[in-house]
């Protein structure tokens, strides 16, 4: 199961590392055109802004919860046992698991509500809506499975008193 999340991170990822790649290069033509002809890209802001960036964000999402890279306070994880700290993060997994299916839900019907009414932006150009919130869901979606894969780990963990998935490392103590 890990192999198969962590595959589909990696195609995300890889997909909001060229949407970066994209922002850096749109950005870029669009000073260059500005400042040396005087004819900026008109489309370039509403292109990052509802499409690049969106994808760059959700797409990286579950990836960095993969190498726990997202904030932790982890103060208190030195002080306490590893049977301890599976339960709280088990605990916080699965809170967290109810919080991310509301956004799931709500970005589902926002994706096809957007997509049935054929909404379009109000810019130069029409860009569809749906395209932009079509990113939330299939982000929180991985997200989701990631999530699901912890928070069931950290309770086997809590039950069987051993180490079914490993603890993250705590800042400061990393190993060498």
């Amino acid at each position: 199961m890990n192999k198969f999340i962590s595959c589909l991170e990696d195609i995300l990822v890889n997909i909001a590392a060229a949407s970066l790649f994209l922002i850096m290069m749109v950005v870029a033509a669009d000073v260059f055109l500005r400042y040396m002809f005087n004819a900026p890209l008109a489309w370039s802001y509403d292109l990052i802004s509802m499409y690049l960036m969106v994808i760059l964000f959700f797409f990286a999402l579950s990836n960095t919860l993969r190498v726990d890279a997202h904030i932790a306070v982890d103060i208190l994880h030195i002080k306490i046992q590893p049977r301890t700290r599976h339960a709280c993060l088990a605990i916080g997994y699965w809170l967290a698991l109810g919080v991310f299916l509301l956004v799931l839900e709500r970005s589902l019907i926002e994706t096809w509500s957007s997509f049935i009414n054929n909404e379009v932006s109000d810019g130069l150009i029409a860009w569809p809506i749906w395209l932009s919130w079509i990113s939330v869901p299939i982000g929180v979606a991985l997200l989701l499975l990631r999530i699901i894969f912890r928070a069931i780990g950290h309770s086997l963990s809590v039950i069987k008193g051993e180490d079914i998935i490993e603890l993250p490392l705590v800042s400061g103590h990393e190993k060498e």
